[in-house]
């Protein structure tokens, strides 16, 4: 959970099946840290056992297990 060397803005991300082997907790922080390397419009690709349920509000439901980020919103 430390700081993360990547700092420019995804297109898409792919992280499946990656976040079930944390508690809720840390599973909220790993995508809402992923969410934050977006670009407006990018895509979050997660495994089918994988919710953004508790995470960052700016994802929106794109497909089974694919997530955008909506457009406007700015990577931090």
């Amino acid at each position: 959970m430390d700081e993360w060397p990547m700092r420019q803005a995804y297109h898409i991300i792919f992280c499946r099946n990656v976040t079930i082997y944390f508690e809720e907790d840390v599973q909220t922080q790993i995508i809402n840290r992923l969410a934050a390397r977006l670009a407006p419009g990018g895509h979050l690709y997660i495994g089918h056992s994988e919710r953004v349920a508790h995470c960052d509000h700016r994802l929106l439901l794109d497909g089974n297990t694919v997530y955008r980020l909506a457009r406007g919103e700015a990577h931090a």
